[in-house]
């Protein structure tokens, strides 16, 4: 058990984490996206159009309330860029979000970073960038859906 009274799980690289923290973020999975982050007041994470949240607390809150009453979503994510340095990784991630029946659809650019510690990997921090993408004949702004 964390700090935080959170069952941690120990991860074997930071592309590992990066997979569940995906499909936490899928499937609006609070536990699963608890068990990714570090148990640090260090972390951080600002999603688009959002206030910056400090500390493992923060950051949790911030994902609860993006969860609470969410419709499930499709996303997808393609990294375009990963980089490890000794214990840290960061990577630069391509997220592709859509309800479920397909009509709000966003594109948002992330930079997740990552830290190894005894045992494993964890998400330290997440920032999400929304961009515009363009549809038949319109663009929709990312920041418009859960992100």
């Amino acid at each position: 058990m964390s700090e935080t009274g959170q069952q941690r799980r120990v991860f074997a690289s930071s592309s590992v984490v990066e997979a569940r923290f995906y499909e936490a973020f899928a499937q609006l999975d609070v536990d699963l996206m608890s068990a990714v982050w570090c148990d640090s007041e260090t972390v951080f994470c600002l999603h688009p159009g959002g206030r910056t949240l400090l500390g493992i607390q923060a950051v949790m809150e911030g994902w609860r309330e993006l969860f609470h009453g969410a419709r499930p979503l499709v996303l997808s994510y393609q990294v375009i860029r990963k980089q490890v340095v000794g214990d840290m990784a960061l990577h630069l991630v391509e997220e592709r979000l859509s309800s479920g029946d397909g009509y709000h659809r966003g594109l948002v650019m992330a930079t997740n970073c990552y830290l190894r510690m005894k045992g494993g990997w964890c998400l330290l921090s997440h920032q999400g960038t929304a961009m515009a993408i363009s549809t038949d004949s319109q663009q929709i702004e990312a920041s418009a859906i859960l992100h």
